[in-house]
Parts: structure tokens; sequence; C-alpha cells
């Protein structure tokens, strides 16, 4: 994926930006080089090298929000490199601390976040190959203040990959488990409601804020947004003071962090609202369960379900999970 532009230094005084010039956008993703599948960051940078030894044009074959365009580019000598390069940054994988909201033990399916992963510098989501999920611990909180977004910082448990990414949509990412999980909070499936059955009123969030230790916390459903399809269905407050002491509300890293309300998952936090972190969005779970194919994309909102099918005791809830894995160094220059 490409997530930046770097420039080529001709001389000390003169730079150039060939793919930028070319018409390369931050978000596209490289499908093939002259022919040959783009696998890696580094196997992208060897073909470059190895195609503009013999012609002054590489053909690239690009995604670009969904459709697939071709993009000629003529490389040009880098002096601080000493290599023919476009003037890129790339990436070929993506990572971050997230919560996992559910867990269905008939199919294991899970889904998690809420929310879409996307670039960064784009809104267009990151293409999924091979993702994978582990576990991880919360080993520091900085907490969030109006107008500066507050973080879990955690760490990642080697060898505990326990899960595929297959789907990264509008309402979260979702995948298999290769195993069954457990919940200490909730060790019976909880039964998932309805948009219908969600109202304002008092609600708990499950999350983690230390080590792997999932605690339940206050918080208020201020607003139902039923006809949104961006993953903010309703706005929601942390009313808990002990996790307004330590988070000051909403943070990075609580995405996903399930939403219960009458002993019922009714949906999973999203965003925060950066000028008032006690304040976000959450998502229904109705709309999670549709993305993720475990409920039926006709079953309307007033509960006409398929024969045999049923919400009661369809969901476990494990909230101290990472859904994706983090790489030091995400950036490759081309």
């Amino acid at each position: 994926m490409v997530v930046g532009f770097s420039p080529v230094i001709i001389t000390a005084d003169q730079v150039v930006y060939p793919a930028k010039e070319a018409g390369f956008k931050a978000g596209d993703m490289i499908l093939a080089i002259d022919g040959t599948k783009a696998e890696s960051d580094d196997q992208v940078r060897e073909l470059i090298a190895q195609f503009s030894q013999d012609k002054d044009e590489v053909l690239f074959q690009v995604n670009r929000s969904g459709k697939t365009i071709v993009i000629r580019v003529k490389p040009e000598y880098c002096t601080e490199t000493k290599s023919r390069r476009i003037g890129l940054f790339v990436r070929d994988n993506t990572g971050g601390v997230g919560t996992l909201t559910y867990f269905h033990p008939e199919t294991s399916v899970y889904g998690a976040l809420g929310h879409v992963i996307t670039n960064g510098k784009s809104t267009e989501p990151i293409s999924i190959s091979q993702g994978r999920i582990l576990t991880a611990q919360i080993d520091e909180i900085h907490a969030g203040t109006a107008g500066t977004p507050g973080e879990k910082v955690g760490s990642f448990i080697e060898d505990t990959d326990f899960g595929s990414v297959e789907i990264n949509n509008t309402c979260g990412i979702y995948g298999k488990l290769s195993a069954p999980l457990e919940n200490p909070l909730f060790p019976v499936p909880l039964a998932a409601a309805y948009s219908h059955q969600i109202s304002v009123g008092p609600a708990k969030i499950l999350t983690v804020v230390a080590g792997q230790e999932i605690q339940a916390y206050d918080i208020a459903i201020l607003r139902l947004l039923p006809g949104r399809s961006d993953g903010k269905n309703m706005i929601i407050e942390i009313t808990d003071k002990s996790l307004l002491a330590k988070t000051g509300g909403i943070i990075q890293g609580m995405s996903g962090s399930p939403i219960i309300q009458n002993n019922r998952i009714v949906g999973a936090v999203t965003h925060v609202f950066v000028n008032d972190p006690s304040r976000g969005y959450g998502v229904f779970i109705e709309n999670m369960l549709k993305e993720s194919g475990i409920l039926p994309e006709a079953t309307e909102t007033l509960g006409n379900l398929p024969q045999g099918f049923s919400l009661q005791n369809l969901l476990q809830i494990f909230p101290s999970m990472v859904v994706y894995r983090q790489e030091n160094f995400p950036f490759c220059r081309i």
C-alpha cells in the first residue's frame, strides 16, 4: 500500500517525485509490476530495480477504491540511495491494539474494533491479506484530554496467534478463531440485542486498562442513531468515576469494547469526541453481525428472523485481545 511520497534526490539542489507526477495517490494498492504479482515491500523494491535496467518506464497495476488502473512511471536514479527509485513510501503490513467484541461459538466467527481500518493518510480501507490476531496486555494508559485523544499502550504476547483477519469493513474486522475462548465475567454466552431493543439510559462497557484483566464500567447511552450506516449508531458517555480517573474517557485501543444493557450485548465502542473524551460513538451489534455474515443482511430490525435462527445465547464476549499486529518499522522507501 502507498502511504506517502518520498523525494528522489537527483542533485543537492534537485529532487523529483516520479510516482506522484505519474498519478499515484496515498491509499493505492500495488497489485503487480510489469505483470509480476506484488507480494511484499522488499519485493516491490527489487522489481523496480530489475525492470528499470531494461526500460525507461515501469508498468504498475494498481487498485484504487476497488477499481484496477494502470500507471506508468519512469524511475529516476537517486544519488542518496544509489539506486533507481519512483519516490514512494509503501508498507505491506499494519496493526495496533484493539478489542475483540464477540465470538460466535457455532461458527468460530468473531467481530472486533467496530470500525474499519484505514490507511491513516486517506479514508480508504486497508486491504486485508493474511491478517492474524494475537493476545496483548495493557502496560500503560495515556489519559485523554479535550483536544488530545488518549491511548492504551500495549505489548504483544508472542506465540499467541489465535485467529485470522479476513474482512475489514465499515463496522469492524472479522475472521475465525482457531480455538474457543473463555471470559471469566461471562462463562455462559450472552444474548445479542436488535437495535429496537436498545434504549437510552444506563449501560456498561467491558474493557481492559491494566494487564489482561477484563472489567465492567458504567456508561450512559445518550442518543440512538439507527439510520446511520457508518458505525456511529449511538452516542455514549462514560459515567464511571474510576474509568474517568484512569483514562479521561474513551481512548484509542478501546474500540470494540462491548456495550452491555439489560444483560444483552447491544454494541461496541467505536469513536471518541476529540473535544470531549468522556463522550463518543458506538455501533449496533446488529450491524456487526450482518457484516460478519452471522445475521442475514435481509433480516429486518423488527425481529423477523429466518426459521431456526435466534439471537438468544448467540455470543460470547472477550474484550482483552489484540486484533491486528503493529510492526516497528512499517514503511519502505522505493
